[in-house]
């Protein structure tokens, strides 16, 4: 993360506790297929509609650091037709003083290669791992942390931004459970990587240097 490090300075992260326990949830599906999915923003206008309503689609996902992947989005300035989103772009920015007007305004998303997911948001972060539970199940493993702030206002802040990312959450794990029944079809064959998807090439190389078998047809 050394060549990132500026970018997680203003948001303190040294100083933030966990709101809550570490939480488990089982996706059925494998864990590379999880991990090739956060990978790419691409599928952000269709497979995340409230994302889409809140956030420009340049999710700046080409620049990052060997090893982690990167991609941040900004919130638009038209508010969203949805009540929770649109409450969330109102009082994001009053109550994120602490960080640079720039920060306010955006989320940023980054993975350490192979099953590590670490999101960083003005009034809180979060962590994932994606861990393997046998073929064609996953377990995911989470957490919430944000600095110390009992303000009733960023309590509602920070609860509108965990429901908008359940949803979220929710939607990845029906698209990946989705395409892990399509990897099982008989018509399915692998295809070539586009050049926008330069994290998965590097996460591809990554799983065929330490997984032998992954090279075979």
């Amino acid at each position: 993360f050394a060549p990132l490090l500026e970018e997680f300075a203003p948001y303190r992260i040294p100083e933030m506790e966990p709101l809550g326990p570490i939480t488990t949830e089982e996706w059925n599906c494998d864990w590379k297929l999880a991990i090739d999915n956060y990978l790419e923003s691409y599928h952000v206008p269709i497979g995340h509609p409230g994302l889409q309503r809140m956030f420009t689609p340049d999710y700046e996902d080409q620049n990052g650091a060997p090893g982690v992947a990167r991609g941040s989005s900004w919130l638009r300035e038209q508010p969203s037709g949805q009540w929770s989103e649109r409450m969330y772009q109102q009082m994001v920015g009053p109550l994120s003083a602490h960080l640079p007007e720039a920060n306010r305004r955006c989320w940023r998303f980054y993975s350490l290669l192979p099953n590590l997911g670490i999101d960083v948001f003005p009034e809180r972060m979060d962590f994932f791992q994606i861990l393997p539970n046998g073929p064609g199940r996953t377990i995911t493993r989470m957490a919430v942390f944000a600095l110390p702030d009992q303000r009733r206002e960023m309590r509602i802040l920070r609860a509108l931004g965990a429901r908008i990312n359940r949803g979220v959450n929710n939607e990845d794990k029906w698209l990946c459970e989705r395409m892990q029944l399509g990897l099982g079809s008989s018509s399915y064959q692998p295809g070539p990587l586009s050049s926008i998807e330069r994290w998965m090439h590097e996460f591809h190389g990554l799983v065929r240097a330490r997984i032998p078998e992954s090279r075979l047809s």
